[in-house]
């Protein structure tokens, strides 16, 4: 009797694990997305965003100079993205360009109406 007790905990536990397994790997994968931080990806991200707040900045301190109080910028300029560049880095390098360009205007912007 003992030994048909056992039998049936022994399955049931071993069922348990398979489940338990199963619901591990499928969610694992699930949650896997395509990784585009690459080396490549990164050094055109720290690029981008060199460039896109000196341009931001600089754009920021001509129109607070130019137009004072009043907002001008509808539009952030595209960043030029060479023909040579791979994929990943000219994807981050807009990413980078984007990110900073916004920052760095009303950094300009803010800091020359600071001073007036």
């Amino acid at each position: 009797m003992r030994k048909q007790i056992f039998t049936k905990i022994r399955k049931a536990l071993i069922v348990l694990a398979l489940v338990s397994l199963i619901l591990f790997v499928t969610a694992a994968s699930g949650s896997a997305t395509e990784v585009k931080y690459t080396s490549a990806y990164k050094l055109g991200l720290k690029a981008g965003s060199l460039d896109g707040y000196r341009t931001g900045y600089s754009d920021g301190v001509r129109d607070c100079l130019e137009y004072g109080k009043n907002g001008v910028l509808t539009e952030i300029p595209k960043p030029l993205i060479d023909s040579k560049w791979s994929r990943n880095y000219s994807l981050g390098y807009t990413d980078g360009y984007y990110n900073k360009y916004h920052i760095s205007y009303n950094d300009g912007r803010f800091g020359c109406l600071q001073k007036k």
